[in-house]
């Protein structure tokens, strides 16, 4: 049977989100049979099989917190293209002026990155509020996407937010 989710959608998003190549890139990737905007409630309306609703409710989430760190339509249909990708090349830039810029390249072979205090992290980091596992950076080359994971107990912010 068909399945009906509702997906909140923060409202200085929404311009951004409700654009035909973005119902198009949802609709193909998903296989979802509907979505619809509501701009006035600031939500998308997404019906399907339970498995296509929860694929289509998983990429737009992942998308809507990507853009917290920023938003533009280009940047949300790459977000929701759900591209392949080989490698990602990971320039860190820390804010912190006691800690040096470092680059990485992630790969099928080489997907994560680990960050922390401890000596046996890829990156160590000292600080107070950095935990001895602190973060974990993971490529999914399937879904041409980089994953941060927080494990540390102190969070971890990108661009000064958690």
């Amino acid at each position: 049977g068909q399945v009906l989710r509702v997906v909140q959608v923060p409202k200085q998003q929404l311009k951004h989100f409700m654009t035909p190549k973005t119902r198009q890139l949802l609709l193909q990737s998903t296989g979802i049979s509907e979505l619809d905007w509501d701009a006035e409630l600031s939500h998308a309306k997404i019906s399907g099989t339970a498995s296509q609703v929860e694929k289509a409710e998983q990429i737009l989430r992942r998308a809507i917190t990507h853009c917290n760190w920023g938003i533009s339509e280009a940047k949300v249909q790459g977000l929701l293209s759900q591209q392949t990708c080989v490698s990602a090349k990971l320039l860190l830039s820390p804010t912190v002026p006691s800690l040096r810029q470092s680059s990485f390249q992630l790969s099928a072979g080489t997907p994560r990155l680990m960050l922390g205090s401890h000596t046996s992290n890829d990156i160590v980091l000292k600080g107070q509020l950095i935990s001895r596992t602190h973060a974990q950076l993971e490529l999914d080359v399937e879904k041409g996407t980089l994953y941060i994971l927080d494990l540390s107990t102190n969070g971890t912010f990108l661009n000064g937010i958690r």
